[in-house]
């Protein structure tokens, strides 16, 4: 048995090694006699309204183990009194800071593992993210903000 075939022993789907080697998609471990852990992405877009917050529907089902989010500013972020940079949690299904100070420029990443010791790490409702503008501080509207949340479900 080869190293590969050692790595990808327990994938059910099949596996294609293009050169270099790049492995992309979701990845299902069985065990047991039944069942298996699946690795997914939820990826979703949010638009700044003329507010203090705006929210980001990543939809990751109830019942899920939250990983990690990323979020990258797509188009500028503009505050009408002075903002310059925002925080973002997972407002709904787990709770817990998912960005913070992360600049409006275009561009702009934050990438953040879910802390378990923190928080529980398990969705009990569809998890939205929200942003929310610097203390005090409002969104113009038009920037957007995507976000991509890596999670953990049963098969």
């Amino acid at each position: 048995m080869s190293m590969l075939d050692r790595v990808f022993e327990n994938t059910v789907e099949p596996v294609t090694i293009p050169n270099p080697v790049i492995f992309t998609g979701t990845g299902t471990r069985k065990g047991g006699t039944f069942g298996g852990i699946k690795q997914m992405v939820a990826e979703a877009i949010g638009t700044a309204t003329a507010a203090k917050t705006f929210s980001i529907a990543v939809n990751v089902p109830s019942g899920a183990k939250l990983i990690a989010c990323q979020l990258k500013v797509g188009r500028v972020l503009t505050s009408s009194d002075g903002g310059v940079s925002f925080d973002a949690i997972y407002a709904t299904g787990a709770t817990q800071a998912c960005g913070s100070a992360v600049a409006y420029a275009a561009g702009s990443t934050s990438n953040t593992f879910f802390n378990p010791q923190a928080a529980t790490p398990i969705t009990t409702g569809v998890t939205t993210i929200t942003i929310t503008a610097d203390t005090s501080k409002t969104f113009a509207a038009g920037g957007t903000v995507t976000a991509i949340v890596y999670y953990e479900v049963f098969v």
